[in-house]
């Protein structure tokens, strides 16, 4: 996010809670929405996503994440001042929602819609979650609500491992990642955290690299093992591990709440 990202966000709350317009101009100002083509999300000259959509979502010269200034607008209180921008900004999450998340569900085997290049442990449906939000049909919120479940299913579960990807009770549960709760007096760990199943070098020789796991694997780790089954059952090695609030906490916390929240 850019600091003008940060302030549009911080503007588009602001207009929420006071209702005051000088706060929805600022929004409105630095929307980088233009159409209803326009994504929410562009990572500008290092390009967008993962490989197999950067045909729907063209990398620019600038950079910006406005997923949450939009979801600021989409649920306003308050009377919107802007009509064509909200209406380009339910158009492009619409747009994209399918390009990104729902198309896919029913091309792959495992039915999920999550799309991120570590797309094993994040769950980010942003786009998705948004596009139910503003759904308008039954037949809509249908096929979207299927979206979200197939992937909140994948965590809890539906998955090559066979096993609840997040710490927790019971043998289906992970019991071992990089994470408190083993010396301050509650047996096993904190429940609900998901290791980032990482098998990178961060650093050599030490917890941040993952070729002290994948060297014991049999057969020999190779690019085409499964990516979900990058996890390994340790607590020490944090390229591994670990969990983080960005990648893999933030996508399922959102997922899972929304889909207790319309339940």
């Amino acid at each position: 996010m850019r600091g003008r990202d940060f302030r549009q966000m911080a503007a588009a709350f602001l207009y929420n809670v006071t209702g005051e317009r000088e706060w929805e101009d600022i929004l409105a100002a630095e929307s980088m929405i233009t159409t209803g083509d326009t994504p929410l999300f562009n990572k500008g000259r290092q390009g967008l996503f993962a490989a197999n959509v950067t045909n729907v979502f063209q990398a620019g010269e600038v950079g910006y994440f406005q997923y949450y200034a939009a979801a600021a607008y989409l649920c306003c209180p308050r009377e919107r001042h802007y009509p064509e921008l909200y209406a380009n900004i339910k158009s492009s999450v619409n747009k994209h929602a399918d390009a990104y998340n729902v198309n896919f569900v029913d091309q792959r085997p495992s039915r999920r819609a999550a799309n991120d290049a570590r797309w094993q442990t994040s769950q980010n449906l942003h786009l998705v979650v948004l596009a139910h939000y503003i759904a308008d049909t039954k037949a809509r919120r249908q096929q979207l609500e299927r979206a979200l479940y197939l992937e909140a299913g994948w965590a809890l579960g539906r998955n090559p491992g066979n096993i609840v990807e997040m710490t927790g009770l019971g043998q289906r549960h992970l019991t071992d990642v990089y994470t408190t709760g083993r010396n301050d007096g509650t047996p096993e760990s904190h429940p609900g955290q998901t290791p980032f199943n990482g098998t990178e070098v961060w650093s050599p020789d030490n917890g941040g690299d993952a070729r002290i796991l994948l060297n014991r694997c049999y057969p020999s780790w190779t690019e085409n093992w499964p990516r979900q089954e990058s996890y390994f059952n340790q607590r020490y090695m944090w390229v591994n591990g670990e969990f983080t609030p960005r990648e893999t906490m933030r996508g399922k916390m959102m997922l899972l709440a929304y889909l207790y929240g319309i339940r």
